[in-house]
């Protein structure tokens, strides 16, 4: 594996334009997160722009306002203002009730400039949200000086890079080392290509290039941009690319393609530069590996005392679209509905087009079934997000059973 590294002028790890992304993204997942919560029909303009697509709609609405004024009602200002407050821990300078009196989105970032890059102290730690499965996400707390040790040690990577381009919110973990933390670090420019099309991509991506992505954003790109000009380098997490896209970018010519293992909680911990390679620690793992497995959300098998392949998760959720999920607890969701006797969830696809699918009893009559299908999805929708919603639903009268009287195929 190649790790050839640079050598470039420290900066500190947050900058104005890191915080300003940190902070629209937590509005915008925020935003995404509270208006699931009221039901489907004010939900349906967001869940038609994808995982996080209300970054645009958020911006834009702001844009044509002319001011960038927040246009939230009195509960969301108070969840936004927490979750900012979580994240950037404003409480420890006791400023954290200043949230609520901002209007525009660069006001809340400049406040948390103002105390994080001027303030004596500065800061020491961020607390961020794991992705989590269906269940409640987990709040993990960094150390600056383990989010420091993390970029110093993906530096040894990458050699002499110019820019990165990013197709991940940088408010989860991954995003926040790969499109804040480290770019702010070797004083590289950030471009948010989350929305480009083809033609841009074919037009902006140059030599020099770091895109950050995630499988699902990996296929778009890889099957709709066309040949990569030399020296561009990916980088992928938040699920295992598929064996296909590796090789495909490969054929349309990425110099190297570099998949981050990791979690929220342990940050990234290894690396690898092809589908059938195990897993390389990271330098800033080199000195702690003992004990690593315990920390891990997967089991694991060393093949040396530094490279170790992924077995499976511990605790029985799979990643759809790069989301956690956790199978039983949609099952349930599921049981807890009107009519619903009993239910059998279970991944189908392959690669990044896994999805769930699941198998309802109902003691409805057949010619409700239609019916029964379309409330499944809709109070689903409020319940659940999109990756732990299943995409085919088989409903019968009982569960099918082989010969032996156990639960056949479905």
């Amino acid at each position: 594996m190649e790790m050839t590294g640079f050598i470039r002028k420290r900066l500190k790890l947050l900058d104005s334009s890191g915080i300003y992304r940190i902070t629209k993204d937590l509005l915008a997942a925020e935003l995404t997160e509270s208006r699931r919560m009221v039901g489907a029909t004010q939900t349906q303009a967001l869940d038609d722009l994808g995982s996080w697509g209300p970054n645009t709609v958020l911006l834009e609405r702001h844009k044509r306002e002319g001011e960038h004024c927040l246009d939230l009602d009195s509960l969301e200002r108070i969840a936004a203002a927490s979750r900012i407050n979580q994240f950037f821990r404003l409480h420890e300078w006791g400023v954290e009730d200043n949230l609520l009196r901002q209007q525009r989105i660069g006001d809340l970032a400049g406040l948390v400039e103002a105390v994080l890059l001027e303030e004596q102290p500065t800061w020491q730690r961020l607390t961020l949200l794991s992705s989590g499965t269906s269940g409640e996400p987990k709040a993990t707390t960094h150390q600056r000086r383990d989010l420091d040790a993390e970029v110093a040690g993906w530096n040894q990577w990458i050699d002499q890079p110019l820019r990165v381009l990013s197709l991940v919110p940088s408010h989860h973990l991954y995003g926040l080392i790969w499109t804040v933390l480290w770019p702010s670090a070797n004083g590289l420019e950030v471009l948010d290509a989350s929305n480009w099309g083809p033609g841009r991509w074919q037009r902006e991506v140059a030599k020099g290039d770091v895109i950050v992505g995630f499988p699902l954003m990996w296929e778009f790109l890889l099957r709709s941009v066309g040949t990569f000009p030399a020296g561009v380098v990916g980088i992928s997490s938040a699920g295992a690319l598929p064996p296909s896209l590796w090789d495909l970018s490969i054929h349309q010519g990425l110099s190297r393609m570099i998949e981050v293992y990791g979690s929220t909680e342990t940050g990234g911990v290894a690396a690898r530069e092809n589908a059938t390679d195990p897993f390389r620690l990271a330098p800033h793992w080199a000195d702690r590996a003992e004990g690593l497995a315990e920390l891990l959300p997967d089991h694991i098998d060393y093949e040396s005392p530094t490279k170790f392949r992924i077995l499976g998760r511990k605790d029985g959720a799979v990643k759809i679209g790069g989301s956690l999920v956790s199978l039983d607890d949609v099952a349930r969701e599921l049981r807890a509905l009107d009519h619903i006797l009993d239910c059998r969830v279970r991944r189908g696809g392959a690669g990044v087009r896994e999805r769930l699918e699941a198998l309802v009893v109902t003691d409805l009559p057949a010619a409700e079934y239609s019916q029964i299908e379309q409330r499944i999805h809709r109070e689903l929708a409020q319940r659940l997000p999109a990756a732990a919603l299943p995409k085919r639903l088989a409903i019968c009268a009982s569960l099918p059973v082989n010969a032996m009287g156990k639960v056949a195929q479905w």
